[in-house]
């Protein structure tokens, strides 16, 4: 039997961790041997507790890019557990996992994340190149990733695209009568939060009615969450924006909120936009990765063009004037559109079939 590893950096809540988890989950679901071997061992992570039961993890404790002590634990782990395929999500760990290939005789994945891919100049590209030069596999998440992966032919790597997916309960969507938008993911660059303040900023002046929640880690030392803070000081937006933080129960925030909101510059997913959908929410976004593939501006939802903070505040204001047949025939038909093309089925048959060759 084919044995599966994930290598994740690490449990905090972020697409390419989210995935690993979801990744492992499914193959142990689908009685596969299912491992997951966390690099960097962090405290407080909220998906440790989304790990099922039957799937078996390691944490390495690495401490660096290139570490050798992480390195020989890897290798020991592998060879004691007999993996046949180790599926990497991080790019930083390249060196580890280059290693790792050539020394136990094992297929490697690398699952592109990285929606600024599509955005690199000749330098950074060449260096990626390099670094993916041992992959078995490279898993675009885009059309545009797949077209950028294959034109730089690393070492005739197989180039698979395969978009995410989400293990979530479908809810119906329902109209919500608070005013309460959320984002979702990582406090940090790309993900745009600085022109949502300066939009939420023009839809506060307007309305009073309206809060927003900023759901995921952030970190209050650096200046990208410090020039937030300050921001929505001078604006006194104290009362209606908050920091929900790291959060096992994000469906619980979702369920209440009535709109969900991608404001990145880049994006190779969005999983948030599978999350939104699934607990029946409508979406404002961005056009990142497949979004302008799925969304028809103001019938399944709203897009927005990245930094046009006066366009995303009527957009804003247009989901919160909506009657409630409008809110529901939007949510829905973006409901039923995510649904159709992100099932965890069809997932399922490519990963194994395409990318690790298994047959079942």
């Amino acid at each position: 039997m084919t044995k599966v590893a994930q290598l994740s950096k690490s449990l905090i809540m972020g697409g390419a961790e989210t995935m690993a988890v979801q990744i492992a989950n499914l193959l142990n679901y689908n009685k596969i041997e299912s491992h997951l071997i966390i690099a960097c061992d962090r405290k407080d992570e909220p998906l440790r507790e989304k790990i099922d039961t039957g799937v078996k993890s390691y944490v390495v404790g690495q401490k660096n890019r290139i570490d050798f002590v992480a390195l020989f634990k890897v290798i020991r782990y592998i060879k004691k557990n007999k993996i046949d395929v180790l599926h990497v999500h991080f790019p930083w760990s390249s060196w580890l996992a280059n290693w790792v290939k050539r020394i136990c005789k094992i297929k490697l994945i690398n699952h592109c994340h990285h929606g600024g891919i599509i955005n690199w100049g000749e330098v950074e590209l060449k260096e990626f190149s390099k670094e993916m030069k041992f992959s078995d596999v490279l898993i675009s998440m885009t059309p545009r990733q797949t077209k950028l992966l294959r034109e730089l032919t690393i070492n005739n790597t197989k180039v698979v695209e395969l978009k995410n997916f989400a293990t979530n309960e479908i809810l119906e969507p329902k109209f919500s009568k608070t005013n309460v938008l959320c984002i979702l993911g990582r406090v940090e660059n790309p993900k745009g939060h600085h022109f949502l303040l300066e939009a939420f900023k023009m839809v506060s002046e307007k309305r009073s009615d309206v809060e927003l929640k900023i759901i995921g880690p952030y970190y209050p030392q650096r200046d990208y969450h410090k020039h937030m803070v300050e921001f929505i000081s001078e604006n006194k937006l104290d009362d209606r924006v908050e920091f929900v933080g790291k959060c096992l129960d994000i469906n619980k925030i979702l369920q209440n909120a009535k709109c969900g909101i991608i404001t990145s510059e880049y994006e190779a997913g969005p999983i948030v936009a599978i999350e939104y959908a699934h607990v029946g929410l409508p979406i404002i976004s961005t056009k990142v990765g497949f979004i302008p593939d799925i969304v028809r501006n103001r019938e399944n939802g709203l897009v927005v063009d990245y930094d046009n903070a006066e366009t995303l505040s009527e957009m804003i204001l247009s989901v919160c004037e909506m009657d409630e047949n409008q809110y529901i025939e939007m949510a829905t038909s973006f409901q039923d559109d995510i649904i159709e093309r992100f099932g965890k089925e069809s997932y399922y048959n490519v990963l194994i079939h395409q990318v690790y060759s298994i047959k079942k």
